[in-house]
């Protein structure tokens, strides 16, 4: 599959709902397009590839093929045993 350019898909600045990455804990506006490169985990810019769009890719910056990733499963309670 041949990426599109970054032009093609208005690759731009981003907002706290809909942005490339995962930013801070608790993110939930992230594309699940978006990979990060290693050894960017503890930068402030964070940078990253995607697989649709050629080129790094920065966290905080967003194109047209968004697609946002999908919440973490939710952790099942266990039976806790009964309190006395």
């Amino acid at each position: 599959m041949t990426k599109a350019t970054k032009a093609r898909v208005n690759y731009s600045r981003g907002h706290r709902d809909a942005h490339c990455g995962k930013s801070f804990e608790g993110d939930r506006g992230y594309c699940r397009h978006f990979r990060l490169l290693p050894g960017s985990e503890g930068t402030v810019e964070k940078v990253g590839e995607c697989v649709k769009v050629v080129g790094d890719i920065k966290a905080t910056f967003w194109c047209r093929l968004f697609a946002r990733a999908p919440l973490p499963a939710k952790k099942k309670e266990t039976d806790a045993p009964a309190s006395r």
